[in-house]
């Protein structure tokens, strides 16, 4: 099974490597706005895979998505001391309305699976952005 993980920071390199360490799927893919954060990340995680099961990890843009069962996003800011829950919602919000967008182009039939935060708003509005994109 082919996960992509959209978000290559803490929670999203974390996820890949719990996923790795339980061999669940047997294609990971890293997509991040940061090129070099996202290679790095992949590159890591590659050393753990002698050490747990068989499995690709690699880094990649939206397009490689495709194929993809289980879409994991990661992405978002985190919130910044004094920040109230609406701001924080507001700027993650914002990353929300470009990436989602994105993702269902390329894996159209992926199971999204929110960790971003606030994530109760945050998976309510990737529902409405998916179906505005036709997922």
């Amino acid at each position: 099974m082919k996960i992509g993980i959209v978000g290559a920071g803490m929670v999203g390199s974390t996820t890949a490597y719990a996923l790795i360490m339980q061999g669940i799927g047997r294609d990971i893919v890293l997509v991040d706005q940061n090129e070099t954060r996202e290679q790095a990340e992949a590159d890591d995680l590659r050393h753990a895979i002698p050490f747990s099961h068989a499995m690709q990890v690699w880094a990649g843009d939206y397009e490689h998505l495709a194929g993809a069962r289980v879409v994991v996003i990661t992405a978002g800011v985190n919130q910044k001391p004094g920040e109230t829950r609406l701001q924080l919602l507001e700027r993650n919000a914002a990353i929300f309305r470009d990436i989602i967008p994105k993702i269902c182009r390329a894996a159209p039939e992926a199971i999204l699976l929110v960790a971003t935060n606030p994530v109760d708003v945050m998976t309510h509005l990737t529902a409405r952005l998916a179906a505005e994109s036709g997922s």
